[in-house]
């Protein structure tokens, strides 16, 4: 939990499980950095149809998770104590039902 994703519930979900999504941009500039100066971070990979599973889990707290992102302010927060806080209600709620999707998508051969 390095970078600040953008402000999009998007850009959150691959930030916050490390994803790299195909057509889309990376959400973790710090990892997109280091894994082309040849550092190991190996994220998943997944299709945009994998990734649309994933956030279809998260779709009903868009307008919260939006909306936490903006009220970041980074002059006054550190955004790994911010986010370890602020999205702990979400990841509770819905954590099991992500790492099965991503522990399913793995289990056939990403």
């Amino acid at each position: 939990m390095s970078s600040i994703p953008g402000l999009t519930l998007e850009s959150y979900v691959m930030w916050n499980h490390n994803l790299v999504v195909i057509g889309y941009l990376s959400a973790n500039t710090s990892l997109q950095i280091a894994e082309a100066l040849g550092i190991n971070t190996r994220r998943v990979s997944l299709s945009k149809a994998q990734f649309d599973t994933i956030l279809a889990v998260y779709e009903p707290y868009r307008t919260t998770v939006e909306t936490r992102l903006e009220d970041f302010d980074e002059e006054t927060q550190s955004w790994r104590t911010y986010a370890g806080s602020c999205f702990n209600d979400i990841e509770d709620a819905i954590g099991d039902e992500v790492s099965r999707a991503l522990h399913n998508f793995l289990q056939k051969g990403i």
